[in-house]
């Protein structure tokens, strides 16, 4: 992946970034730091007056951003940048991140409480619970970058 590459179809929040280091005297594999645009573009900007540059990206809806980390001074260095999300795969099996935990959760408790008429108080607070973090779930979704009209 190069500086500003496009990710791949995914689902859900990227896991990790990890950086891969080859023909330097710095070679390996190393994790990445979360980090902003303008700390990446600075790195980008001056390579030649560092040692070593620490493994940095920025994610950008799709877009990640990374620094120019393992040039070393005059170095020519190989760097590629491997990016780790969710894969899930549609089965017969319940498919959910674990994010959604608790709302299933409470969701399946809402139902299940009052299932004989003995407890509607404990299913009416799990059904409210339930409501809640279903539309948190929904903002989430319907959230607008600063600037924009929906």
């Amino acid at each position: 992946m190069s500086h500003g590459a496009q990710l791949t179809a995914h689902a859900g929040p990227v896991e990790g970034v990890t950086f891969a280091v080859t023909a330097t005297t710095w070679t390996g594999t190393r994790p990445g730091v979360l980090s902003t645009r303008e700390q990446i573009d600075w790195d980008n900007l001056n390579p030649r007056v560092k040692d070593l540059l620490p493994c940095r990206y920025y994610i950008d809806g799709d877009t990640c951003f990374h620094n120019a980390t393992g040039i070393l001074l005059g170095d020519a260095s190989v760097v590629s940048v491997s990016v780790t999300y969710p894969a899930y795969t549609k089965t017969g099996a319940c498919q959910s991140s674990d994010e959604y935990l608790l709302p299933v959760v409470h969701g399946a408790l809402a139902l299940l409480f009052d299932i004989e008429g003995e407890s509607p108080e404990s299913a009416g607070l799990y059904g409210q619970m339930f409501q809640a973090e279903l539309q948190a779930i929904a903002m989430v979704g319907n959230e607008q970058p600063v600037g924009q009209v929906a």
